[in-house]
């Protein structure tokens, strides 16, 4: 396993090579690729994604078993769907890292796109193949590699229209003193501590705000589950780089994956 880990690290090491492809093109008005950009975004895709490989191997790594499916997969992990919307919007945030890391550095729109498409398929996959399809209690699970690039095609589509800027998929928090360490659940309950949000931002020139729909799930004393639904008025730094950065808001808006809200329960 450790093998395979180590190969999948040389590719995400060589998948900066995106950089170096396109650094002589841009169709970017803002930015113009610089041996600098080129390297500090080759070394912070390197660094992101390798981060992110090393720490679901040591946090969600168990005992081996033979490579097998995941049975029972929608229904079978009391969440509701929840851990599929997980799925979607780590999928989803990736893109818009990827891509937004990549037009600051210079690179086309078009290989912009690319490269967060790639980063997102590839932290994404890794994460059913190997990394859940040898543990006992888990396996590929089809209904998440299809939430997986469902998200990747989200992401693709949000940032390719422009019609799709003020919309945005975050997530938010039901209780900050029950977030888990390093921002990853380790059992049924503690995925009942984020909530998932698709929020629209209104004026986003003028008036950092947005409103949203939330959704989370609810585990009482027996562990059984219960849809939590949200609206609320909140704001990240998505909205904060569309009123106070103007025209350079699109490299970094990416960063406000995290929603702060008001927010009122409509479903319990």
């Amino acid at each position: 396993m450790r093998g395979i880990l180590a190969v999948l690290l040389i590719l995400a090491l060589a998948s900066t090579s995106l950089a170096s492809v396109d650094a002589s093109v841009s169709d970017s008005s803002l930015h113009k690729p610089s041996p600098l950009k080129i390297g500090i975004y080759s070394a912070a895709v390197a660094s992101v994604v390798s981060y992110s490989l090393l720490k679901f191997y040591s946090v969600w790594d168990t005992t081996h078993v033979g490579f097998h499916f995941k049975k029972d997969d929608l229904r079978g992990d009391r969440l509701l769907l929840l851990d599929e919307v997980a799925h979607l919007f780590g999928a989803y945030a990736f893109v818009r890292a990827g891509a937004g890391l990549s037009r600051w550095a210079g690179l086309s729109e078009k290989t912009s796109i690319l490269a967060g498409v790639g980063i997102s398929f590839f932290v994404m996959t890794f994460m059913e193949y190997p990394l859940d399809a040898y543990k006992p209690n888990e396996g590929v699970s089809i209904s998440d590699l299809a939430f997986d690039y469902a998200g990747t095609a989200i992401g693709v589509l949000r940032e390719a229209t422009p019609a799709l800027h003020n919309f945005d998929i975050k997530v938010g928090f039901e209780n900050l003193s029950r977030i888990p360490p390093e921002f990853l659940p380790r059992s049924t309950p503690e995925h009942g501590v984020f909530v998932y949000w698709l929020t629209y931002s209104p004026a986003p020139e003028s008036l950092p705000l947005n409103i949203g729909l939330g959704y989370s799930v609810r585990h009482d004393e027996r562990r059984q589950p219960h849809h939590e639904w949200y609206v609320g008025v909140g704001t990240s730094l998505t909205e904060l780089s569309k009123r106070f950065l103007g025209k350079y808001a699109s490299d970094f808006e990416y960063l406000g994956v995290v929603e702060v809200a008001l927010t009122a329960k409509i479903v319990d």
